[in-house]
């Protein structure tokens, strides 16, 4: 029950204080930040790492065949999982990142907690897409469900455990100075 006490309450005050603003501005400027050349440049490299991993994995691991069309990895039942820049993943990777910068704690440790926590979400992004093509190579039936209300909310559920692990492990860890007064 500590755990549960800790987390709710002031922290869990902060973490929806900084994520609503956040998706509210993010909204307002993506149709304009997905247009600039290094924002264009990184979502290129991450649409193609993320086809490759997912074509590795569906025919290494799940032996499925597949192919890849431009942005697509493509089925053999004729099925095509187009990779959009939101899936890419680097709307997450912005909200964990300033998430994590605007949270209390000593920059040593946010200095490797960043980037590691932005291999882990990338990973599991990764995953997500790998979960969607498995879906689809059986039946594009429940897509969109799957798609909407499975693995976009575990893409979430992720960066919130991020937070967890930071202020639970990292940040609550740190020794603070005695109080005098």
């Amino acid at each position: 029950m500590k755990f549960l006490t800790n987390i709710i309450g002031k922290d869990l005050l902060r973490f929806f204080i900084i994520i609503i603003p956040f998706f509210l501005i993010y909204e307002y400027f993506e149709p304009a930040f997905i247009k600039i050349p290094v924002v264009v440049n990184i979502l290129d490299f991450l649409t193609l790492h993320i086809l490759n991993l997912t074509s590795w994995a569906l025919s290494t691991i799940f032996n499925i065949s597949n192919t890849i069309e431009n942005d697509m990895v493509v089925l053999p039942n004729g099925q095509q999982l187009q990779m959009q820049f939101g899936c890419s993943g680097l709307q997450q990777f912005i909200l964990t990142f300033f998430l994590l910068v605007l949270l209390p704690g000593p920059w040593k440790h946010k200095l490797w907690f960043i980037p590691v926590s932005l291999i882990v979400i990338h990973f599991f992004n990764v995953v997500r897409f790998i979960g969607i093509a498995l879906q689809l190579s059986h039946t594009s039936n429940h897509f969109h469900f799957i798609h909407d209300w499975v693995f976009r909310p575990f893409i979430y559920l992720i960066i919130f455990l991020v937070w967890v692990a930071w202020v639970e492990l990292i940040a609550k860890s740190i020794k603070k100075p005695p109080h005098n007064g």
